[in-house]
């Protein structure tokens, strides 16, 4: 197994400590030829806690551009709010400052790699990822360590889920054509699942209530870990940014409360990466998800290198979700 490196740096700014964990991290980047792609997590534009922040991206496409001023960078992302968080925080015009191109992969993306998902009845589907990812030199997950209802905690592999067709993305949850809507009824998309304040408040109320359809829970987060897994087996990042300044705790991955983690961590593997965040997270190996299938897990614990701070001086319990019990 190769050898890993991770870097952890705390402190009380956050462009700071990002500028010094990448200086850190530098010569740990090979010299690089082609495209480099940036994914970053544009979660919600009303909540940047669940978000990369502007700050953080061009943080961190200034290095990137220093580093390779004649390579192309694009920044490509997926989610639902992608025009939304673009149009609100001016990303394009930060991006012109450094040639860099912005995709949305919903509407940009023409071309697409077919791979295999599981579906809730234990079917295979076919599921389509951007070819602009998969055919990339060098792929950045920039992303922010949350807990998430599906799986336990999202980190940098699960960033990589916004690369998916848009109308692929059900799949991910195991909702492929296959799944009768006997069952499909109880994976719908429920009120709170939205990323502003009636969302926030909904949420709250139906944590009053006692957890319901707790098998299909179950079944679905474990589905989720699988399909993460086979996303894994097809494509990874080559490093890794978890913008732990703030980090999200509790209802993530949108009604989490801030976690005040004032860490930064990078990696040049998604396994080592995650599995270090979730230490410093003090949450269980299993919350990563795909990580449960991965044979030698504990090798690259054994064969990865921490630079900077220790584990031990920046970890911090992250309450978890509500439905951690049954994930």
């Amino acid at each position: 197994m190769n050898k890993y490196s991770v870097a952890i740096v705390k402190g009380n700014e956050r462009k700071n400590i990002l500028e010094k964990a990448l200086q850190m991290f530098e010569n740990k980047i090979p010299n690089i030829q082609g495209n480099i792609i940036i994914k970053p997590n544009f979660l919600s534009a009303n909540c940047l806690l669940a978000s990369t922040t502007p700050e953080t991206l061009e943080t961190v496409i200034k290095f990137f551009r220093n580093k390779f001023p004649n390579n192309k960078i694009y920044v490509a992302e997926g989610s639902h709010v992608c025009n939304e968080y673009v149009k609100r925080y001016k990303i394009n015009e930060m991006l012109k400052k450094y040639d860099t191109k912005f995709v949305n992969i919903n509407c940009d993306e023409k071309e697409w790699k077919i791979i295999q998902f599981e579906d809730l009845i234990e079917k295979k589907c076919d599921v389509r990822i951007s070819k602009l990812y998969y055919t990339s030199d060098y792929i950045v997950s920039l992303t922010v360590p949350k807990t998430h209802a599906n799986i336990g905690i999202s980190l940098s592999m699960k960033n990589l889920v916004g690369i998916l067709h848009p109308d692929d993305r059900p799949k991910f949850h195991g909702l492929s054509e296959n799944v009768p809507e006997t069952i499909k009824k109880y994976y719908k998309r429920q009120p709170y699942d939205r990323d502003d304040k009636i969302g926030y408040y909904l949420m709250k109320l139906r944590n009053l209530l006692p957890v319901r359809n707790v098998d299909y829970i179950r079944k679905g987060s474990l589905i989720v870990k699988k399909n993460l897994y086979n996303l894994y087996k097809n494509i990874q990042p080559n490093l890794c940014i978890l913008d732990g300044f703030d980090g999200m705790e509790g209802n993530g991955p949108w009604h989490g409360t801030n976690a005040h983690l004032n860490t930064i961590i990078i990696g040049n593997n998604c396994v080592s990466t995650d599995l270090i965040a979730c230490e410093i997270m003090k949450h269980p190996i299993k919350d990563i998800g795909y990580t449960n299938y991965i044979d030698n897990i504990e090798e690259y614990k054994k064969n990865t290198e921490i630079i900077g701070n220790t584990i031990d001086e920046v970890k911090k319990k992250f309450k978890k979700h509500k439905f951690e019990p049954y994930l």
